[in-house]
């Protein structure tokens, strides 16, 4: 996984995150084991329904939940690891293409972030006349 953030200008910038098939095939064959376990498929017993059957049922789905669950846990600790002060949250960033969510392929998903801007105040010192 790389994550690497593109200054725009002082308020706006860009992060990109990619993301390569090891690091979230893991996590999703872990999620299909699971529905295996538990998945009632007529036909099948209960635990014993092929793994390429839950696969074709729930595969894109799994992988979809998953690089979503994935890239909110990676964003938030690139942000707070580097102290970037963010308005708001981060938001997706349109591509012209689409990319389709199949497994084992490299995904690039791009955010882009108000950064807040550094305020100087200073403060005025004020002599109060005091008439006890």
């Amino acid at each position: 996984m790389n994550i690497s953030k593109h200054q725009i200008d002082d308020l706006n910038a860009v992060i990109s995150v990619d993301l390569q098939p090891e690091d979230y095939q893991g996590r999703v064959n872990q999620v299909l084991r699971n529905y295996q376990k538990t998945a009632k498929v007529p036909g099948f017993r209960p635990g014993n329904v092929p793994t390429g059957m839950i696969k074709k049922m729930y595969g894109k789905a799994v992988l979809v939940e998953e690089l979503n669950r994935l890239l909110s846990e990676e964003l938030g600790k690139y942000i707070y690891e580097n102290k970037i002060e963010v308005l708001g949250s981060p938001l997706p960033k349109r591509t012209s293409e689409e990319q389709p969510f199949e497994e084992g392929r490299n995904f690039k998903f791009e955010y882009e972030i108000g950064l807040a801007p550094a305020i100087d105040v200073k403060f005025l010192q004020l002599k109060f006349l005091t008439t006890w």
